[in-house]
């Protein structure tokens, strides 16, 4: 997981008010090789709800990842999202108008009742 020890290092001097969740789309084993404890898959509304804090205007999320995971947490869609990932050097806030809130939450983290002002997807 790249950054992992950096995050984790991260996470020890929080004092509890940051832990890092890792994710693997899948898990290869080899005999000399530790058991992966992190999830694995896809993340969804069931993973959502067991590592992020709930819905609220204190809490922000973040969310950056490849198209599919900001279309599948998000609703964004791809239509926004290619300028993104195409090496074109654009922040998100310049397809979405002022500002990266001007579009409603969809996707899981929109099921589960984030609003746009809180979640900010690069």
């Amino acid at each position: 997981v790249l950054l992992k020890g950096t995050l984790d290092a991260l996470a020890a001097q929080s004092e509890g008010r940051f832990k890092p969740y890792y994710t693997v789309d899948r898990v290869e084993h080899g005999d000399d090789e530790p058991k992966w404890d992190g999830f694995v898959g896809l993340i969804d509304a069931n993973m959502i709800r067991q590592t992020m804090p709930p819905p609220g205007p204190k809490n922000v999320l973040l969310v950056c990842g490849s198209d599919q995971l900001l279309n599948s947490l998000c609703g964004t869609p791809f239509a926004v999202l290619k300028p993104w990932s195409s090496g074109q050097s654009m922040q998100p806030a310049v397809s979405h108008g002022a500002s990266n809130l001007g579009e409603q939450i969809g996707g899981a983290l929109g099921t589960l009742g984030y609003m746009s002002d809180t979640v900010y997807r690069f």
